[in-house]
């Protein structure tokens, strides 16, 4: 390689490095988030680990979803906006019907404004983030 390449390309390394710091902090931070409200409101069906392990699993007429396979199952990449709309009750997947897995985004809107939680989209949005974020695990 000569000099002045490997110069450019040490300098865009450290350059990358330099400016993923606060988006990285930033994105663990949206994870993190997601996190709180996945072990509040799915840990009971999909388990801690997002396998569909959860305490009521076994009681279900439909087994709760490995959450951690949902990229694996889709060519490898991660169904983002599907699984958005999973969550948000504006796309059905078996197991999600409303005697099974309650509308948490009911509850989500329904909360707006009357607590200090974030809005339902928020809400939704960082449960998704987790949800990816279990792909690799």
């Amino acid at each position: 390689m000569k000099p002045v390449i490997a110069i450019g390309a040490a300098l865009l390394s450290i350059l990358a490095l330099a400016t993923a710091g606060p988006a990285a902090a930033q994105s663990r931070e949206v994870v993190n988030l997601g996190k709180t409200e996945f072990e509040f409101h799915c840990t009971v069906c999909h388990g801690v680990s997002g396998k569909g392990d959860g305490e009521m699993a076994a009681v279900l007429a439909t087994k709760p979803a490995d959450l951690t396979r949902l990229a694996a199952q889709n060519n490898g990449r991660f169904p983002f906006w599907r699984v958005y709309a999973v969550i948000g009750g504006e796309a059905s997947v078996k197991g999600h019907e409303p005697f099974e897995m309650p509308g948490f985004w009911r509850r989500f809107r329904h909360e707006e404004g009357t607590t200090s939680l974030m809005p339902a989209e928020l809400r939704i949005l960082v449960l998704t983030h987790y949800v990816e974020s279990l792909q690799s695990q």
